[in-house]
């Protein structure tokens, strides 16, 4: 499909329903970040003394594509969704639900295009979306990197990036270091098209964004799509250091809970990292 076809396409869901894309649709053929073009636009909106509108931002190709800890994403034109949610947010004290929030929505929307009986759509804390089924110890199918802007008088606006991938491509495969890959369109028996995927996706976030500061709701959607399974031996990156353990669960917060397999004793609650194993 090029990118033509695609840009008409999503105009059209634009005005249908009852799953609408938002009003403030932006689509361009290439940006270096849909991330960095969100942030950007709510600093401008907060500096006019005005409170960003929510604007979907949909690329068909990114150039600087971002990962977690600074990490690339692969994002060649038209093999996947690589969008930006802006959203604002009243009352900022909320926001820590929204990782969990985002992860379940994504991983909600891409599960319904699974076969039954076949892999499912996990989620690898905190916000990696993979393949996961029998021998399938999971494939990254999808990611999240969520920022914030800040106005002068307090007001909080998010920017939710979300890239899925939708056609295998070289370039994604080579991207995550030989840990494997997936792409919806070759796991799917009726797979969506791209911006029928966009679609999708962007619905789901609307909808779980309904919830925001539910801490007892994210929590539990979240451990009920989650890999990791109370008892499981996890290793995790923490800031600079790697930590082993046993996984309790999350807490309200979204916290990882690990019983410390080390000489510290107790019990471990991790803010933000990575499970390395």
């Amino acid at each position: 499909m090029p990118f033509a076809d695609f840009l008409a396409r999503l105009l059209e869901l634009q005005a249908e329903g009852p799953a609408r894309l938002p009003a403030n649709l932006v689509v361009l053929p290439c940006v270096p970040s849909t991330n960095a073009l969100g942030r950007r636009l709510a600093r401008d909106y907060f500096a006019e003394g005005l409170t960003p509108p929510p604007t979907l931002l949909v690329a068909w190709e990114q150039t600087a594509g971002r990962g977690r800890r600074g990490r690339s994403w692969a994002s060649p034109p038209g093999r996947g969704v690589y969008a930006s949610l802006v959203a604002p947010v009243a009352g900022a004290e909320r926001l820590h639900t929204l990782p969990l929030l985002a992860a379940v929505a994504l991983c909600r929307a891409v599960d319904r295009y699974l076969p039954a009986g076949g892999p499912r759509c996990r989620l690898k804390w905190p916000n990696d979306l993979l393949l996961v089924g029998g021998l399938d110890g999971g494939r990254k199918l999808g990611g999240l990197l969520i920022e914030t802007e800040r106005g002068e008088d307090g007001e909080t606006a998010a920017v939710i990036g979300f890239g899925v991938n939708h056609l295998p491509a070289p370039e994604i495969e080579s991207a995550v270091d030989g840990r494997g890959v997936a792409a919806l369109a070759a796991e799917s028996p009726a797979p969506p098209s791209l911006a029928v995927l966009v679609r999708d996706l962007t619905s789901s976030l609307e909808a779980e964004l309904a919830h925001l500061g539910d801490e007892a709701y994210a929590a539990r959607e979240y451990q009920a799509l989650s890999t990791h399974r109370a008892g499981d031996r996890l290793r995790c990156r923490d800031g600079e250091r790697t930590v082993e353990g046993v996984f309790l669960g999350f807490d309200r917060r979204g916290f990882l809970r690990l019983r410390s397999a080390a000489g510290e004793g107790g019990e471990l609650r991790l803010a933000a990292g990575e499970v390395l194993a």
